[in-house]
C-alpha cells in the first residue's frame, strides 16, 4: 500500500502565542515552541469507491512532537536550520521530517521524504527534498521543481530504473476559521499540486509513464503554524499493460489536543 504520504501532516504551532498580526503584511513566525511540544490528531484515511464518493478505508490516532533543532541537508544538499518532529503511532516512532523558515519569517519551508511503498512494487526513494510550503508575499509560487535519476524499482518481476522530473506548485486558496482547543483561529489556506513525471530508462531512450498527480491542502494560522492537512485519493499507472493502476489513499488530519511544553 502507498505510504500515505503522512508527514504532510506535521504539525507545527503552539496556541500559547496565537493572536492576530496588526499588519497582514508583517510575517509572524510559524516555529516559535519548544521542544516536547506536541499535538494528538484523528486521522481519516479514505478512498474513491465505484461511484467515485469518498470511502472511510481507516481511522487512528496519532501524535508529532517537537524534539529539537539541528541543520538539516536533502538529497541535493540544500541545507536549512529546522526543528525536528518525529511522528508517533499508538507511542511508536513512525517517521520524521523538519520545518524551516527564512531569517525574516516570510517562507515556511517542509522537508518532503518522497519515498513511497507501492503495491506490487515495492519502496520507491525519490529522495528528500526542501519544499516551500508557504510565502508570505505571494498568492502563487512554484514549491519545488527538481529531477531524481537511477531510481531503482520492480514492478512484475521486472528490474525497472526510473527518472523523474518533479515540480510541486503553490497557491492560498481563502481563508477558513477552526476551532481548536475550544477557541477560533483564522486560518489560511494553502493548496499544494505536485506532479512527478516518470521515465523508464531502457536501451531505445526514456519511455514515459503517466505521471503521479497529488493534491494536498494545508490550513495555516498566523502565530500558529499548520492546524489542519488533507490530501486528495490519487492513483499510478503503469504498463504494459496499460490498464495496470495501482490506487493510494488520501487523508485528513484534525487536530484533537495540543500540549504546550513550558
Amino acid at each position: 500500500m502507498f505510504r500515505y504520504l503522512a508527514m504532510f501532516a506535521i504539525v507545527a504551532l503552539g496556541l500559547s502565542g496565537c493572536s492576530e498580526s496588526t499588519n497582514p503584511s508583517t510575517p509572524t513566525s510559524f516555529l516559535s515552541f519548544k521542544t516536547g511540544t506536541y499535538i494528538l490528531s484523528n486521522v481519516d484515511v479514505f478512498g474513491k469507491s465505484s461511484t467515485g464518493t469518498d470511502s472511510v478505508l481507516a481511522n487512528y490516532s496519532d501524535s508529532v512532537a517537537v524534539t529539537g533543532s539541528a541543520m538539516i541537508t536533502d538529497s541535493k544538499g540544500n541545507a536549512k536550520n529546522s526543528q525536528l518532529y518525529v511522528k508517533f503511532i499508538q507511542g511508536a516512532p513512525v517517521d520524521t521530517t523538519s520545518l524551516s523558515e527564512s531569517s525574516d519569517k516570510s517562507k515556511l519551508y517542509r522537508l518532503y521524504p518522497m519515498a513511497y511503498n507501492i503495491s506490487g512494487v515495492g519502496v520507491v526513494d525519490f529522495g528528500s527534498h526542501w519544499t516551500l510550503l508557504y510565502d508570505n508575499a505571494s498568492t502563487t509560487w512554484t514549491a519545488l521543481q527538481d529531477s531524481v535519476s537511477g531510481i531503482k524499482a520492480t514492478y512484475m518481476g521486472m528490474e525497472l530504473t526510473f527518472d523523474a522530473a518533479v515540480k510541486v506548485n503553490a497557491s492560498k486558496t481563502g481563508t477558513e476559521d477552526l476551532t481548536i482547543n475550544g477557541a477560533a483561529v483564522k486560518t489560511t489556506k494553502v493548496k499544494l499540486n505536485y506532479v512527478i513525471q516518470l521515465y523508464i530508462s531502457s536501451a531505445l531512450g526514456p519511455i514515459p509513464v503517466e505521471p503521479i498527480l497529488v493534491n494536498a491542502e494545508y490550513w495555516l494560522a498566523e502565530n500558529v503554524g499548520i492546524v489542519k492537512t488533507k490530501q486528495d485519493p490519487s492513483a499510478i499507472k503503469l504498463g504494459p499493460p496499460a490498464n495496470q493502476v495501482i490506487p493510494f489513499p488520501g487523508f485528513v488530519y484534525t487536530p484533537t489536543k495540543f500540549v504546550i511544553a513550558q
